[in-house]
């Protein structure tokens, strides 16, 4: 690590050399004022704040992927669990709009398993002009419902794509946004559709959400609807 730490503040050092952008956050008439050897003096400074916080980039990048893999690890057992015991549900979302760029734009959400108790990130697409951007949704599917556009755990979101809670009211008391919630109900059996408007982390006009159970068994539907009661 140090050997790559002393590579990159010479790359700085030569750079800097060569730009135009001024050390130090000075001006360039600031600049201009130095002699030669200020300049050159300034110009190393810069290079060796960029090196360090370069070495700072690389530290933090260090220690969150240890942190992942510490998460991974802890969640890894309950992934096991809940894929097992607990109901999956087959999520699609299409038609209506999304909001991007401050305009609502069509899109494309590819279909996807989510089991109780688990939240996940879900990418959004849109293509315009041959150029496709995307942007993160959060959803969860809890004891009773279906949330979409929830608040994640800061620190969960962060790192993982997705992970175990059964933390309802952290979902929803404990955040200024609130999700869209869709009740757990009987006719996911068949599959169910629900348009649904909603303006919170992110705003969508009259997309349709179709829900169906993947995995499940009738005694854990018939407990799931007597809970949501």
């Amino acid at each position: 690590m140090k050997k790559y730490g002393v590579i990159i503040f010479f790359i700085a050092v030569l750079l800097l050399a060569c730009s135009t952008k001024y050390p130090l956050g000075m001006t360039k008439k600031e600049f201009m004022k130095l002699s030669e050897q200020e300049q050159l003096e300034a110009r190393k400074k810069q290079a060796e704040i960029d090196a360090q916080k370069y070495q700072q980039d690389l530290q933090y990048q260090e220690k969150m992927l240890e942190q992942k893999k510490i998460y991974e690890e802890q969640q890894k057992a309950k992934y096991e669990q809940i894929y097992k015991t607990m109901p999956i549900i087959r999520v699609s979302i299409s038609d209506g709009t999304v909001e991007f760029a401050r305009l609502q734009r069509k899109y494309q959400i590819p279909p996807f398993l989510i089991a109780m108790g688990e939240v996940k990130k879900i990418k959004i697409y849109m293509t315009e002009n041959y150029t496709t951007y995307n942007q993160d949704v959060w959803v969860s599917y809890q004891p009773g419902g279906f949330y979409f556009d929830v608040t994640p755990d800061n620190e969960m979101s962060k790192i993982l794509d997705s992970y175990i809670t059964f933390d309802t009211k952290g979902l929803i008391e404990n955040n200024y946004i609130k999700p869209y919630i869709i009740p757990e109900s009987n006719k996911w059996r068949a599959g169910a559709d629900y348009p649904v408007n909603h303006n919170g982390n992110i705003k969508t006009n009259n997309i349709n959400i179709n829900i169906e159970y993947h995995q499940t068994t009738r005694e854990q539907i018939d407990i799931n609807i007597f809970k949501q009661k």
